[in-house]
């Protein structure tokens, strides 16, 4: 069985394809943001389609993505509580044992009038990315039940971030039953409707 940590998604092609696309910048309009997300989510669908990288099982069948659509709304800046010093935690996979992560730092921002606390983690220390995983009031509806992923660029040091839940994606998992994708921890539960991101088709 295929083993599949958020390091592979976070250092991988999703993460590269959903920030990498450094040559393009966009003002930070209504108009010209639907664009970027556009042009991103369709170099996305090219390599689920595509690539012989794919997470698809069975391209043939694969019907693609569905997305809400794109709403600045959702790109939230977030202050930063970092720990101290990163704590252990094991997350539950569902399908085998917990693997390990590191806490890292807490976001803290306000959705939909109501403050929220996520929790940030890492794989190791080196990793240039904080990964979230999260669910919230859509998942096991319109959005997969086991959650949905954030992978966020960080440089030491940064006092806060930028959550783009456009950017949520689904874990490969849903594509094919041989991975094995992390769970969100139960702190990271919304208590809100994230109508933003991945949707299932």
């Amino acid at each position: 069985m295929k083993k599949i940590q958020w390091i592979v998604i976070g250092l991988g092609l999703l993460s590269i394809l959903a920030y990498g696309i450094s040559s393009l910048e966009f003002e930070n309009t209504s108009i010209d943001y639907a664009g970027s997300i556009a042009l991103k989510r369709a170099e996305i669908e090219r390599f689920f389609k595509r690539s012989p990288e794919s997470p698809v099982k069975n391209i043939k069948d694969f019907p693609g993505l569905d997305f809400y659509p794109p709403d600045i709304n959702y790109k939230i800046e977030v202050s930063l509580e970092l720990l101290p010093s990163p704590e252990n935690i094991m997350i539950s996979t569902g399908k085998s044992k917990p693997e390990n992560y590191l806490k890292f730092a807490w976001a803290n921002f306000e959705l939909k009038g109501k403050k929220h606390r996520l929790l940030l983690l890492k794989q190791n220390l080196q990793d240039p990315f904080l990964f979230l995983a999260f669910s919230d009031l859509t998942s096991g509806k319109a959005t997969y039940g086991g959650g949905r992923y954030l992978n966020i660029p960080y440089q030491n040091g940064q006092k806060s971030a930028v959550l783009d839940f456009n950017l949520a994606y689904h874990p490969y998992c849903v594509y094919n039953p041989d991975y094995v994708c992390p769970l969100p921890p139960a702190e990271n539960h919304l208590a809100v409707a994230v109508e933003a991101g991945e949707r299932l088709k």
